[in-house]
């Protein structure tokens, strides 16, 4: 049985999505490791808000559930990594 194009497209976009998860929470750890977050930007941390809330929305809205999973999955490191920008990202 062969996959039709919207399958593969499914699933590269769950691999995607997995893919960048994963580098967030890796740059969560390195953050609070390092104690350091003078490379990210604010604008940064605003735009994955923005991002992550926005694909959340979507994936309820056409009832995507890999999508809404990812995406809750995903939020708390971007919460970690607002809170190490706000505690290291600004000092010296």
């Amino acid at each position: 049985m062969a996959l039709d194009v919207l399958e593969i497209v499914r699933i590269n976009s769950m691999v995607a999505g997995l893919i960048i998860t994963i580098g967030l929470y890796s740059q969560c750890i390195k953050i609070f490791r390092t104690r350091s977050a003078h490379d990210l930007s604010f604008l940064l941390i605003i735009s994955l808000f923005y991002n992550e809330i926005s694909w959340f929305i979507y994936g309820y809205g056409i009832g995507e559930w890999p999508i809404i999973v990812l995406t809750v999955i995903t939020f708390p490191a971007e919460i970690f990594i607002l809170i190490g920008y706000l505690r290291y990202g600004r000092e010296g």
